[in-house]
């Protein structure tokens, strides 16, 4: 009898870096896909700071669980700084 797998398909590993990337990315897409929707702009700027600074601690933290601390402050101070370069229209 011929099989089409010879062993079961390995399960998707992961590791709670990779939770706190996944949820790093997520913060700064929802933060960025509300924020357009908003009306308010006090209410828009909330969102857009909250999303991007949320999503730039959750990528460092899952940095730091390779990298270090200095890995860490590298990835947040990098996101932080591009964060504020699109805000101003710059990026």
């Amino acid at each position: 009898m011929i099989r089409a797998f010879a062993e079961p398909p390995a399960a998707l590993v992961t590791t709670p870096w990779t939770r706190f990337l996944f949820w790093a990315s997520l913060a700064l897409m929802v933060g960025a896909t509300l924020a357009a929707f908003a009306n308010n702009r006090r209410v828009q700027r909330r969102i857009y700071w909250s999303g991007r600074l949320l999503g730039a601690a959750g990528a460092a933290l899952a940095v730091s669980f390779h990298g270090g601390w200095r890995r860490s402050l590298a990835i947040f101070t990098g996101l932080a700084f591009l964060s504020v370069l699109l805000a101003l229209g710059l990026a």
